[in-house]
């Protein structure tokens, strides 16, 4: 459909013209044959009148033809569009003054990271086939130097090129958990967590602990454990990435 209705307008003016000289061609024999009626053999005017119905119906054929193009286009316009197999998904990611940001990663549950340009741009490929029932995506934006983060659900429909905007904005809700243990890999229970302008507490019996880190997710953050019996331990740990882990060296083993 969309290969007839890209035929060009040349090709239709054509067809028209060359319908309207065969009918009139066949109005000429027509008429020819009613001024002459006893000129010929015997079969003139049933060889006349098939010669004209047979003109009649190239000249139709051809009208279909020239028709055909703008019948397809018409109803391609009113057709409602289905969704593309692929979405090539342009995101714009600004910051907090509205400004692009440069170096941003962009994710998604199916897709690698992928960073903005200079001008804050990032295009994402998505296949159809990789989106939920409802071909809702969520986007998740940040720039973790800056503890820059955002994320926002966006509705691919028909659109094969839509384009959303992301603005990050700076929160600080993130929290680290971890572990302290010995250098045997048994957990420290008691001990005391802190981060440096964050909460500070006790691991649990088995060594647990979580803590608000007063920082953005990504955001590096100063970890202090210590406890009597061993030598304290400073850690730096990104926020909200992964667990920690911290080893408390017993003060006996380090001849302090």
């Amino acid at each position: 459909m969309k290969a007839i209705a890209s035929v060009s307008d040349i090709w239709r003016i054509a067809a028209f013209a060359i319908a309207a000289i065969l009918i009139a061609l066949r109005l000429v024999l027509g008429s020819g044959g009613d001024k002459n009626p006893a000129q010929g053999s015997a079969r003139g005017p049933a060889q006349g009148l098939a010669q004209g119905r047979i003109l009649f119906l190239v000249a139709a054929c051809i009208c279909i033809l020239g028709l055909a193009p703008i019948l397809a286009d018409a109803w391609l316009k009113v057709k409602p569009a289905g969704p593309p197999d692929v979405y090539h998904l342009r995101i714009i990611v600004l910051g907090p003054q509205h400004t692009p940001v440069t170096g941003a990663t962009l994710r998604t549950a199916v897709l690698n990271d992928t960073a903005t340009n200079d001008q804050g741009i990032a295009e994402l490929t998505i296949p159809r086939a990789t989106l939920s029932a409802d071909s809702k995506i969520t986007i998740y934006a940040g720039l973790d130097s800056a503890g820059l983060h955002a994320s926002q659900d966006i509705q691919l429909a028909a659109d094969p090129n839509p384009t959303a905007t992301i603005e990050l904005t700076a929160t600080r809700d993130a929290v680290v958990s971890g572990l302290v243990e010995d250098d045997q890999l048994h957990a420290i229970a008691g001990a005391t967590v802190s981060i440096l302008g964050g909460e500070s507490g006790l691991t649990k019996a088995d060594g647990t602990f979580t803590l608000k880190a007063n920082a953005a997710v990504g955001q590096t953050v100063r970890l202090h454990a210590e406890k009597t019996g061993y030598q304290p331990v400073d850690q730096d740990h990104p926020a909200g990435r992964g667990d920690a882990t911290i080893v408390l060296t017993p003060l006996d083993k380090t001849g302090k």
